[in-house]
C-alpha cells in the first residue's frame, strides 16, 4: 500500500499517493451498502453518532479507504512525506434513499452538531494545521457510494487553495467581504447571517458560495441560529442545483490553525468535464455566466 504526499518539482502542486483508494466499492443497492443500518460490521467501528451508537441518526468512523492516515510522522524527504492525518466518513442519515435536499430540520441539525464535533476533536490536535469537510454526491462527484455521506480530513499543513485564501481573508481587507459588496447582483438567496451567491469567476455553471455576511473564522463560530440559517441555506441551495445537475461536491472552508479567514462554503454543480484546456493550460472553460446560473437557479 502506498500512502504518501508527494511534490511536484515542475509544478508546484501536490499530489497524495493513495493507491488503496482504488479498491473502494460501489452500491447503489441497499441490501449491499456498508452505509445503511444494520451493516455497521461492514465498516470501521463507530467513532461517533447521534443521537446513539445503537439508534443513530448520523454516524462516524474512519475511513476504510483513506487519503490520510494516522500513522508514523509527518516530515518530508526528497519531495515525499507519509500521508498523515485523519480521513473520517459521516453517514449523514441512516435512510439508503433520503436526500440532502429533503432532510428535515432536525435531521439538518443532528447533520450539523455531527459536522461540528468532528471539526473540534480533529482540530485539538497539536499536528492537525487545517480541517476540511466535504460531501460528493452523485456519480460525476466522486462519489462510490450513492447512500448520503459527507468526509472530514485533518492536514498537518494548510492545502494550496485554503492557504490561498487565507491570505486574502485579513480581516478589514477581507476579499469575502468585498465580493460580497461589489457582486450584490450575484446573490440567489439571503438571509440575516448569511448569502448564496454565483461568483462572476465562477469554474462551474451555477458554481455557488454560502458565505457568513460577518466576517467569522469557522464553523466553530457560529451560533445556534447561525448553524441553523447555514445549513438551511446549503439546503436550498442543493435543492435548486440539484435540478440542474445531479452530480456537485460541496467544500466547507474553515480557518487553518493560526491564520484569519473568512468561512463559507462553496457548491460545485458537476456538470462539465474538463478537457486539454483545463488540465493541461490552466485556465477554466465555464459556458455558464452569473446571470445564466442565476436565472437557472431562480426558476
Amino acid at each position: 500500500m502506498t500512502l504518501e504526499f508527494r511534490k511536484d518539482s515542475i509544478k508546484d502542486g501536490m499530489v497524495v499517493m493513495a493507491d488503496e483508494r482504488a479498491k473502494r466499492p460501489t452500491s447503489a443497492k441497499e441490501s449491499g451498502c456498508p452505509f445503511c443500518k444494520g451493516n455497521e460490521s461492514m465498516t470501521p467501528p463507530t467513532v461517533y453518532a447521534l443521537p446513539s451508537t445503537k439508534n443513530w441518526r448520523t454516524r462516524v468512523f474512519e475511513n476504510l479507504y483513506s487519503a490520510l492516515k494516522r500513522r508514523g510522522r509527518f516530515a518530508w524527504k526528497d519531495g515525499t512525506a507519509p500521508a498523515f492525518g485523519d480521513h473520517e466518513v459521516i453517514v449523514e442519515t441512516p435512510r439508503h434513499a433520503e436526500k440532502f435536499e429533503d432532510y428535515s430540520d432536525e435531521q439538518l441539525m443532528l447533520l450539523w452538531e455531527t459536522y461540528r464535533e468532528r471539526y473540534d476533536v480533529l482540530r485539538s490536535r497539536k499536528d492537525v494545521k487545517c480541517v476540511f469537510i466535504f460531501k460528493n454526491h452523485g456519480p460525476k462527484s466522486g462519489a462510490s457510494i450513492a447512500h448520503e455521506h459527507s468526509q472530514v480530513t485533518s492536514w498537518p499543513f494548510v492545502p494550496d487553495m485554503i492557504a490561498k485564501e487565507a491570505g486574502k481573508s485579513r480581516k478589514g481587507h477581507c476579499a469575502f467581504c468585498k465580493l460580497m459588496k461589489e457582486e450584490r447582483k450575484n446573490i440567489l438567496l439571503e438571509c440575516r447571517h448569511f448569502v448564496a451567491l454565483c461568483p462572476s469567476f465562477a469554474r462551474f455553471p451555477c458554481e455557488t458560495w454560502v458565505i457568513c455576511k460577518e466576517h467569522k473564522r469557522s464553523i466553530r463560530d457560529f451560533d445556534d441560529a447561525e448553524a441553523q440559517s447555514f445549513m438551511l441555506m446549503l439546503q436550498e441551495c442543493v435543492r435548486r442545483i440539484s435540478g440542474f445537475e445531479e452530480s456537485y461536491n460541496i467544500a466547507i472552508h474553515s480557518a487553518p490553525r493560526g491564520l484569519d479567514f473568512h468561512v463559507h462554503a462553496e457548491i460545485y454543480p458537476r456538470k462539465p468535464t474538463w478537457g486539454a484546456i483545463e488540465l493541461g493550460a490552466g485556465p477554466v472553460l465555464n459556458t455558464t455566466t452569473e446571470k445564466g446560473a442565476l436565472a437557472v437557479l431562480r426558476k
